[in-house]
């Protein structure tokens, strides 16, 4: 089973007001790839869906992978780069709570090799999954 808050804050209020949507879900793994299902709880507004491919590597600190989502009230679908990081031993539960949230991009507290890892640009001339406009 899963459950994570997302809090987003609205921009029409400087970023002074959020709204936390709140997931449920499951994960399931499946050729070395762990899948995870989720739907918001309170307005029942989004279904989302993630893929993390597992790549076993000596030291590994982060999950690699990709999430789609669909807003059923939008009706616009949404993908996007996503990076987990992995929790040590002996480290509070807590603790690591207490460092998620929305970040600017020239924020200290990411790591720069991060912000590569998540980033949404397509370096390609022609985007992909958008009609060709001639």
């Amino acid at each position: 089973m899963t459950r994570h808050i997302e809090r987003i804050f609205h921009p029409a209020s400087a970023g002074k007001h959020k709204t936390a949507f709140k997931y449920s879900g499951f994960a399931t793994g499946l050729s070395n790839c762990i899948f995870v299902l989720e739907f918001e709880s309170l307005m029942r507004s989004c279904i989302a869906h993630a893929v993390f491919p597992i790549i076993p590597r000596p030291g590994q600190r982060y999950l690699f992978g990709l999430q789609t989502s669909l807003s059923t009230t939008l009706g616009r679908p949404a993908a996007s780069r996503v990076v987990l990081e992995r929790i040590r031993p002996n480290v509070a539960v807590r603790k690591m709570l207490a460092h998620c949230g929305t970040f600017e991009p020239n924020s200290p507290e990411l790591e720069p090799d991060l912000l590569q890892l998540i980033g949404n640009e397509n370096l390609r001339e022609d985007a992909m999954m958008m009609p060709r406009i001639k």
